[in-house]
């Protein structure tokens, strides 16, 4: 393994002394995010008694809540239940098929799920005690 020599390795020490001088904290734990794993040790050291916040400048819940994860496995998840109705129902008996799929009432279904989800995650934030900070 190299390292370039443009890398400088990272002295601890250096800058324990610019942290301490003259320095006051309003907060014992600090959170940049309010992603998943953000929200999640927040949640963990607020139930420890530690003074916490969080500096979010957009919606809780982070990129796998609003564009990743989630919404894509619920749209994922509607075109298996129609494959599912369309293609594989009659093996089993069943007579069903599907006019098609009202995507007005998908995407509407997925943003309340989104928005109940950041709604519960704000309602616990603030039920720990944890500032927020956007």
């Amino acid at each position: 393994l190299s390292i370039s020599s443009q890398c400088q390795p990272f002295h601890p020490h250096k800058y324990d002394r610019i942290a301490m001088v003259g320095s006051s904290y309003d907060y014992e734990f600090l959170v940049v995010g309010a992603g998943n794993g953000g929200l999640a040790s927040a949640k963990r050291a607020a139930s420890y008694g530690a003074k916490v916040a969080i500096v979010e400048a957009r919606a809780f819940g982070g990129t796998g809540l609003h564009t990743g994860t989630i919404p894509k496995k619920i749209m994922a998840h509607c075109g298996f239940v129609a494959s599912v109705v369309n293609n594989d129902a009659a093996r089993f008996g069943i007579d069903a098929k599907m006019g098609g799929i009202d995507w007005d009432i998908l995407k509407k279904n997925r943003n309340d799920f989104i928005k109940q989800a950041q709604e519960t995650e704000e309602k616990e934030i603030n039920d720990a005690g944890i500032s927020i900070i956007n």
